[in-house]
């Protein structure tokens, strides 16, 4: 595969990867403020989307986390492991910051996963052309 081609499926997968991220935000009712696929060192990506500080945003920003990670696997196969790892990881943390235990933490990463899927799946379409507008334009805001 030629480096182009690589280049290109990278762009794709971090289009869905972040459209998954915005459209599942913004079905949560959170603001979001902006998307992108500009690459620098760390990420292929990002959304910008506002949180509260309570439980609930909490619990509404682990499904945003995990949703990235879905909409790309849905999308193309698999999620690139890297940038998935990395929600996961953050999701992981924000959950045993919140969980009695880690068998809570658990179910809770169950049910968010499961949420996440549920969303991503319900809001496809939008995903879609959320991937294709950023494809076009590299940012949305």
């Amino acid at each position: 595969m030629s480096w182009l081609a690589r280049h290109d499926e990278r762009l794709r997968r971090a289009a869905f990867h972040e459209a998954g991220h915005a459209v599942v935000a913004r079905a949560l009712g959170l603001t979001v403020e902006a998307a992108s696929i500009r690459e620098d060192r760390t990420t292929a990506g990002r959304v910008r989307f506002r949180v509260g500080g309570d439980r609930r945003s909490a619990e509404r920003e682990i499904v945003v986390l995990l949703s990235g990670g879905v909409a790309e696997k849905l999308a193309t196969g698999a999620a690139d492991a890297d940038g998935a790892a990395s929600d996961v990881a953050a999701a992981w943390e924000l959950l045993l910051s919140m969980a009695s235990s880690e068998e809570r933490a658990k179910e809770w990463m169950a049910a968010a996963w499961r949420a996440a899927e549920k969303l991503v799946t319900e809001n496809w379409s939008s995903v879609i052309q959320l991937a294709e507008a950023l494809l076009a334009r590299r940012s949305v805001a």
